[in-house]
């Protein structure tokens, strides 16, 4: 087997400090963003970190009765906090929340129960995908709050062919199309527009939970069996090679958590955060 050596992204000891959780999100530029959450009694208090251009851009939200936010991206020059779940969804159904740089909510948004991800673009489209709690299409794009494109009615009701989501594993949304990679069959889909797109059928990895891409190569992180392992696969030739992740120590990195934009692979063990970039990754299949 090949390894790969990881680079040391940052460490994030320094920003979680007595958080209870933390949830990590890359934005259409590559940049990391980290999302605390600390409880105290029925209030959650979030701070959101956003890594960026050397700097980093710390934010802390307005404190919500239970509400807690797992995914953050920024929306022009303000952030988009989303809720997974919608635990209070008969009093309000919006879970989607706009937040300004001094923490005080400017919108809110419905955006549906089971949130996987979400990853927003410069010209203000916000892609979320959903796991099996969540409505069948569990893949939607919103702009200002209203839905723009749905899985079901753009892809899936006129093109019998292609599987449907029942659970979107991972997303990475680039500036020339959205990627999906989805149970049950594990397709590989890229959506170019409204009712176009390309499906790749029998990908070799099934379970990985992000994913970097360049062209038609694509870096996944590790799948069920949760080795510290990356695959590199070629789309249209079906070719795949397996790596060993490392530390740049050569230790071997065991990452438990990955994320994926762009050609980027975030890796995080513990509080550390390494990184792989497919385009270096890819000349192993010259």
């Amino acid at each position: 087997m090949k390894s790969l050596n990881a680079q040391l992204y940052c460490n994030l000891r320094s920003y979680l400090g007595r958080s209870d959780s933390f949830n990590i999100s890359i934005d259409y530029e590559g940049n990391l963003i980290v999302l605390t959450s600390t409880k105290e009694g029925s209030m959650y208090h979030h701070d959101l970190y956003h890594l960026k251009d050397y700097k980093v851009i710390h934010i802390k939200i307005q404190a919500l009765n239970m509400t807690i936010f797992t995914s953050a991206q920024p929306v022009g020059e303000n952030y988009l906090l989303v809720e997974a779940l919608m635990e209070d969804e008969e009093n309000d159904s919006r879970n989607a929340y706009v937040f300004d740089k001094e923490g005080i909510i400017l919108n809110k948004y419905a955006f549906g129960d089971g949130v996987q991800d979400v990853q927003t673009t410069p010209e203000g489209d916000v892609w979320v995908s959903y796991f099996d709690q969540s409505d069948p299409g569990r893949l939607n794009c919103f702009n200002d709050g209203n839905k723009t494109f749905d899985f079901y009615y753009s892809i899936l009701k006129e093109n019998q062919h292609v599987p449907p989501i029942d659970d979107c594993y991972a997303m990475n949304v680039t500036p020339d199309c959205t990627n999906i990679y989805y149970y049950s069959d594990f397709p590989f889909l890229k959506i170019n527009g409204e009712n176009e797109f390309e499906l790749f059928d029998d990908i070799p990895i099934e379970g990985c939970s992000a994913f970097a891409i360049h062209g038609y190569d694509v870096l996944f992180s590790q799948d069920y069996d949760a080795k510290p392992e990356v695959y590199l696969y070629a789309l249209h030739e079906k070719k795949k090679i397996t790596f060993k992740t490392l530390k740049p120590d050569g230790s071997i990195l065991n990452y438990d958590q990955a994320a994926g934009r762009g050609t980027k692979l975030f890796l995080i063990e513990d509080t550390e955060v390494y990184l792989l970039d497919v385009k270096h990754v890819k000349s192993f299949f010259l």
